[in-house]
């Protein structure tokens, strides 16, 4: 992910999936990298609780945080490729079926 510099090889998130992955990224990145119970690992959990609340209150339903919350801790170190990393049937259960 991409924060201050977004080169080529960082694309822009194309839709709601993308923008979600990026999101619950950081939010995994905070609890992986950093102990339980240092500042970092702290906001970062206090954080998702307040931005899960908010996209729930904006209408994005639990399942579709779920999946990609799941898929995020999942993935490899570095790794870009949320629709890959979820696959067809986190996907399907996002889109209702």
């Amino acid at each position: 992910m991409c924060i201050r510099v977004r080169p080529a090889s960082c694309p822009r998130p194309q839709d709601l999936t993308d923008l979600l992955w990026d999101v619950e990224l950081i939010w995994a990145n905070c609890r992986t990298y950093n102990d339980k119970g240092s500042p970092v690992h702290r906001l970062g959990t206090q954080a998702r609780q307040r931005w899960l609340a908010e996209a729930r209150e904006a209408g994005i339903d639990a399942g579709t945080l779920a999946a990609v919350a799941a898929a995020a801790l999942a993935a490899p170190p570095g790794g870009w490729a949320p629709k890959a990393a979820m696959g067809a049937v986190a996907l399907g259960a996002m889109a209702g079926g």
